[in-house]
């Protein structure tokens, strides 16, 4: 995407992009709200009283170490109650898209109705999928990417015109294709406990079954001092190295890491199951289990989150991003269980086992385009830092 948005530009020796602010300021979250705002507005006035097959939902989060400068917003994918990925559009669900807002506005901005053109231009392209007698299910990757070359070039010809004639295309377009577009904001994507304990399982299972997920976040986990500070310098003498290290790895995977510290008089310390903690307020805590009621936790809490949230006192995960492809991981996993059957079942060269030939080929190109896209999601872009100018060091420091 940094290549897609015309105001994203970059400084030499600067991996930030240009307008990236550590903190996010009220002001600044204000502006970049309204800017989403007015985007969705200019969505609703195309759609007018039309009934939207698309509905898409806009919000913020800050920006966490870990992540990449240069991821602008993810989509967050929709999870049932019994933690299993639901296809919003399917079920005429909105689509949640999370801006990081520490970039500049006009950037968060432009990464949002790129979204739109995205969503809008795949939606066109994989239709004929679902219609009998339509191109065959194996040419959906490359109807994917050229649906996505396509909306990567109309959006930089409409964006020279502004933002709100790109978004009135763009919803333009989307009622001559038959899918109305409907746009809002919100500040949070994942407000309530709820929200964030039905997704913990299924983000555990990406840790450990996604082979970058996992080492992605054994790399932050591996480095807690500043969290060791926070934890009071009088649990030095604890091991605290393991407790840490866990409630670190629970904020990262599942959102929130709970590290409590008792002042009794010998000092001990424990970490609580993110699913079981509920926040009652500022520094107050409890147990809560089935999701109702419980005991406050005697002694003192590190609530340690994963992505911040503005509003909501529980954090996201850091694998948020991550889900969507995992998601496609499990659908090429059953895809190819099912081909392998067929290919037992039926003899080689009968139009079954081409089928099933086909579908392990489609798999095997989206397993390589998805260890692509978790490469870029995962990985520091070092390749956007210009090499050390060689006076930077003092002489000698070569045979150091």
């Amino acid at each position: 995407m940094p290549d897609v948005l015309p105001s994203v530009r970059f400084e030499a020796d600067d991996p930030r992009p240009v307008g990236f602010v550590a903190d996010v300021s009220d002001d600044h979250l204000a502006a970049a709200g309204s800017a989403l705002r007015d985007v969705a507005d200019v969505v609703r006035g195309v759609a007018g009283d039309r009934s939207a097959q698309l509905t898409v939902r806009f919000t913020s989060v800050r920006f966490t170490p870990g992540l990449p400068f240069v991821l602008y917003a993810f989509h967050v994918v929709c999870v049932d109650d019994a933690g299993v990925v639901v296809d919003e559009i399917a079920a005429g669900q909105e689509v949640s898209y999370a801006l990081i807002a520490n970039h500049a506005v006009e950037v968060q901005r432009e990464a949002a109705i790129y979204f739109l053109y995205c969503l809008v231009f795949r939606q066109v392209a994989v239709a004929p999928l679902q219609s009998p007698g339509g191109p065959p299910i194996e040419s959906i990757d490359s109807r994917v990417a050229e649906s996505d070359r396509q909306a990567t070039q109309e959006f930089a010809d409409r964006m020279r015109g502004g933002w709100a004639q790109a978004t009135r295309s763009i919803a333009q377009r989307a009622v001559a294709e038959g899918l109305t577009l409907q746009a809002s904001y919100e500040v949070d994507v994942l407000p309530t406990r709820s929200d964030v304990v039905r997704r913990m399982p299924l983000l555990r299972r990406t840790y450990n079954e996604v082979p970058a997920a996992q080492q992605a976040i054994d790399n932050i986990v591996d480095v807690p001092v500043a969290v060791i500070d926070k934890a009071q310098r009088l649990l030095a003498s604890l091991n605290i190295r393991r407790w840490v290290s866990q409630t670190m790895r629970d904020a990262e995977v599942c959102g929130n890491g709970y590290l409590v510290t008792t002042s009794t008089p010998e000092p001990s310390m424990y970490a609580l199951r993110p699913e079981a903690v509920e926040v009652v307020g500022p520094a107050a805590f409890r147990i809560s289990e089935s999701g109702e009621g419980g005991p406050l936790v005697d002694g003192t809490v590190l609530h340690i989150r994963g992505i911040e949230q503005f509003h909501s006192p529980y954090g996201i995960s850091i694998l948020e991003p991550v889900l969507a492809q995992y998601q496609s991981q499990l659908v090429m996993a059953e895809a190819t269980r099912v081909a392998d059957t067929i290919t037992e079942r039926f003899p080689p060269h009968s139009k079954e086992a081409a089928w099933a030939a086909q579908t392990r080929a489609l798999a095997e190109r989206t397993a390589a385009d998805r260890d692509e896209a978790l490469t870029k999601l995962l990985w520091f872009p070092r390749n956007r830092l210009q090499a050390a100018r060689g006076d930077l060091y003092f002489p000698g420091q070569e045979s150091m």
